[in-house]
């Protein structure tokens, strides 16, 4: 059987953040929009899939993920670095290191993510 998919139909994956100084290095950026994920939470996974979503339809943004579990001294660099205290799932939409946004738990929606970043 031969199946084809267009570019559209696939996502890239989302790069993972696992050290302080990976974080550290985007704070230059014009845009960054960091993800934080749970393995062990549902609202994560329901996070997750809009997420993708949004990854989907604008590859053009630097987009990272955080696992809470895996790697919790980044994550806690983060809250600290960016004074937003940490909750999981959260998105927090940095321009040139600042936080211009953020959302947790139901609020990290594809559309919010957009929101935030065409309001910044």
């Amino acid at each position: 059987m031969n199946m084809s998919f267009s570019s559209t139909e696939i996502t890239p994956k989302i790069p993972e953040l696992r050290t302080s100084s990976e974080f550290d290095a985007l704070l230059t950026e014009e845009l960054v929009v960091i993800y934080k994920h749970s393995n062990a939470c549902d609202r994560s996974w329901g996070a997750h899939d809009e997420i993708t979503d949004f990854r989907r339809d604008h590859p053009e943004v630097r987009l990272y993920m955080v696992s809470v579990l895996d790697s919790r001294p980044t994550s806690q660099h983060i809250a600290h670095v960016s004074g937003v205290e940490h909750e999981s799932p959260q998105i927090l939409v940095f321009r040139k290191g600042k936080v211009v946004g953020f959302a947790s738990h139901r609020g990290v929606t594809a559309e919010r993510v957009s929101t935030i970043i065409d309001n910044s």
